[in-house]
């Protein structure tokens, strides 16, 4: 999502970001990924070691994804609604 969208929309984009992290991007480079405070607190208790839950890890997984390889599919289709949804 660009940033422009994401200034735009932000009420949605909160809500978005409930369901998976966003990207946002400005001039084509990711700049910024916004997730859920629950998100971030099972990230965070993950990387203290207190966490064993398998949707951090998802999280993890995503968030330490080699750009150059693209978003998973998964991740691609969830763009590609947020980039039609804030057009």
């Amino acid at each position: 999502m660009s940033a422009t969208n994401a200034k735009n929309h932000f009420g949605e984009l909160l809500e978005a970001t409930q369901k998976e992290p966003a990207e946002i991007s400005e001039k084509g480079r990711t700049v910024a990924v916004m997730l859920s405070a629950e998100a971030f607190e099972q990230m965070h208790a993950k990387a203290e070691g207190k966490s064993e839950s398998p949707d951090i890890d998802g999280i993890l997984g995503w968030l330490e994804r080699d750009p150059a390889e693209g978003p998973s599919k998964e991740t691609g289709d969830y763009r590609k609604h947020l980039d039609e949804k804030f057009a």
